[in-house]
């Protein structure tokens, strides 16, 4: 009896596996994209810091 359960445990075990590296993957995927919105983000702003600074500059 024990042998004829060790074959589905196993496959669901299998399963299980698969669908956790698979939310791990795109966990990773999705930790990259928002470090990338972040730092285009924070250069844009910097970028405009820049200009805002460069027209006081030209003002005086």
């Amino acid at each position: 009896m024990q042998r004829d359960n060790r074959e589905p445990n196993a496959l669901l075990q299998r399963n299980i596996d698969e669908k956790v590296a698979g939310l791990h993957r795109n966990m990773q995927e999705l930790e990259l994209r928002l470090k990338r919105d972040l730092t285009l983000r924070l250069g844009s702003m910097l970028v405009a810091g820049i200009g805002i600074v460069a027209a006081l500059v030209k003002l005086l």
